[in-house]
C-alpha cells in the first residue's frame, strides 16, 4: 500500500488555502456574488475609477462577453450587496467615483429612481402604497448603530471598507513607487 503524506495546515496555511479558486473551499459566511459579479467589480475597481475613465455599457458587456441586459442585472447586484458605489451616467458609462464625485454619482442615480416613482404614481395612484411598504420594509431592516457606532458585517475576506475609488488610485501609485 502506497503511504500518502498529509501536510497539516496551520492557520495561516488555511486562510491562504481558502483563499483560492478551489472548488472545495468553502468562506466562513456565504457570499453574495459569484464569479462573473467578483471579475466585473474587480476590473472596475482596476481600471474605471472616477468619472473620466468611465466604460459605456456595451463596452463593459463586450470584455466579459455577455449581454447589456445581463450586464444591467450585475451591476444592479453589486450595488445592493457590495459596499462601494458604482456610479454610471448616459454620456460615459460605469464607473467607481472618486470621493469628490459621490455627490454626483449618488445624484445622477437617485434623480431616476425618484422620476420612475413619479411616472408610475402618475400611472397608478394606488402605486404610492406599494411604494411606502416596501420602503417602510427596507428603512426597518437596516442596521442601526447604537449612538452613532460603527456597525460590521464580517463576510469571511475581512477587507476594508472602501466606498470610492480614491484608495484604488493611491494604492497603484504605491505599487508604482515600489518599481
Amino acid at each position: 500500500m502506497k503511504s500518502v503524506k498529509v501536510k497539516q495546515l496551520d492557520i495561516y496555511g488555511w486562510l491562504e488555502h481558502q483563499k483560492t479558486n478551489n472548488p472545495e473551499s468553502k468562506r466562513l459566511v456565504y457570499d453574495k456574488l459569484n464569479s462573473l459579479e467578483h471579475n466585473i467589480l474587480n476590473y472596475l475597481k482596476k481600471h474605471h475609477i472616477g468619472l473620466d475613465n468611465a466604460i459605456n455599457g456595451k463596452g463593459l458587456a463586450e470584455r466579459f462577453d455577455i449581454s447589456v441586459v445581463k450586464l444591467r442585472g450585475v451591476i444592479s447586484k453589486l450595488r445592493k450587496h457590495q459596499e462601494i458605489i458604482i456610479g454610471s451616467c448616459v454620456k460615459n458609462g460605469y464607473y467607481i467615483p472618486l470621493q469628490a464625485e459621490m455627490t454626483q454619482a449618488l445624484n445622477y442615480a437617485e434623480s431616476k429612481v425618484l422620476s420612475e416613482l413619479e411616472t408610475r404614481v402618475k400611472q397608478n395612484p394606488n402605486f404610492i402604497l406599494k411604494a411606502y411598504k416596501v420602503l417602510n420594509s427596507i428603512k426597518g431592516n437596516l442596521s442601526k448603530a447604537v449612538q452613532d457606532q460603527i456597525t460590521m458585517q464580517f463576510n469571511g475576506w475581512e477587507q476594508d471598507v472602501n466606498y470610492f475609488g480614491d484608495k484604488y488610485i493611491n494604492n497603484k501609485k504605491e505599487k508604482e513607487c515600489d518599481l
